[in-house]
């Protein structure tokens, strides 16, 4: 029998890891701003963020 392929595009770095946190409302409605600004979904807003403290921390 054929393996079943997942749809979407190939990767070289599966996002497989989760990470759930609780947030308040305030930093909630600074989310929503930011996907919106950057028209991307709630974890890729997540991961962009993460990327800039990293850069910023590590210079």
């Amino acid at each position: 029998m054929k393996e079943r392929l997942k749809p979407g595009p190939k990767t070289d770095k599966p996002l497989n890891i989760p990470i759930k946190t609780r947030i308040d409302k305030e930093t909630n409605a600074e989310l929503d701003y930011c996907q919106t600004k950057l028209n991307v979904n709630r974890s890729e807003a997540i991961r962009q963020a993460i990327h800039h403290l990293y850069r910023d921390l590590t210079k």
